[in-house]
């Protein structure tokens, strides 16, 4: 038999001692006593004194001794500051200041003559005499009074659209407000297109021609020469702007004024 052979049967046969333990039934009696061997066979158990309880030492308190009473005194009064007045230093007496005699009455002086009274009022100043009064001032002309406006003839307002894309656009606006005869809406959209080419003479000239249609000529006037100052050798600008302030100025009543500025546009023609 070959060693492999016989460990095999070893461990077969461990297996079957094994299997056959646990088979075994369990044991139905009483089990075994156990024996105290701490005990002496045959005395007694006598049960130990229970130790006595620990008393624990008297600890006497002292109560603290009470605090003396203060002394009761009273409070220290507040220094009191001397009222009395000072004595007020007696005034040194006056020297007796020697009287002097009566006086008695002198005797009436003589009268003058009347030529040496003449004479004394003569040489005195004259009180009576005032001194000479200031010269006023001449009083000022008054200014003479504005002229009053008179209704004019107004000439239609003519807008002329030129510059570039957008100030052609509010030009053209303007244009429609002016047919509708909304001057406030006309004034707002060339004073648009004037922030946008403020050189533009034409647009300052037909901002004055609105001026002019909203009957203040004042700036009607300012808003045409502004626009001369900018058209350079534009002659029909030129021209048109004089005649607004030929008109603005006869509605106020500068007819002179007014008779020049027309001179002045056929001038410029």
């Amino acid at each position: 038999m070959t060693s492999r052979t016989v460990s095999s049967l070893v461990l077969t046969f461990s297996l079957g001692l094994g299997v056959a333990a646990c088979t075994t039934e369990p044991r139905s009696d009483s089990p075994a006593p156990v024996v105290d061997r701490s005990v002496v066979p045959g005395a007694s158990a006598v049960e130990a004194p229970a130790p006595p309880p620990e008393t624990l030492p008297l600890v006497r308190v002292q109560p603290l001794p009470r605090p003396l009473p203060l002394e009761s005194q009273p409070p220290p009064a507040p220094p009191q500051m001397s009222m009395t007045p000072k004595p007020k230093p007696k005034p040194k007496p006056l020297e007796q200041v020697a009287t002097a005699p009566p006086l008695q009455p002198e005797p009436p002086a003589a009268t003058a003559p009347p030529a040496e009274a003449e004479s004394s009022a003569a040489t005195a100043p004259s009180a009576a005499t005032a001194p000479p009064a200031r010269a006023e001032p001449p009083a000022e002309a008054p200014a003479p009074a504005p002229a009053p406006k008179r209704d004019v003839a107004l000439p239609p307002a003519e807008i002329t659209p030129k510059g570039n894309q957008a100030v052609v656009a509010l030009l053209n606006s303007a244009r429609q407000y002016v047919a509708r005869s909304d001057w406030d809406r006309a004034a707002a959209a060339l004073e648009r297109a004037v922030r946008l080419e403020p050189t533009n003479a034409g647009i300052w000239h037909d901002l004055a021609q609105i001026r002019l249609q909203q009957r203040q000529y004042k700036q009607a006037e300012d808003l045409a020469a502004k626009s001369n100052t900018l058209a350079g050798k534009d002659r029909q600008v030129k021209s048109r702007n004089w005649k607004v302030i030929s008109v603005s100025r006869r509605a106020r009543g500068d007819d002179a004024g007014a008779d020049a500025a027309q001179a002045q546009s056929t001038v410029e023609r």
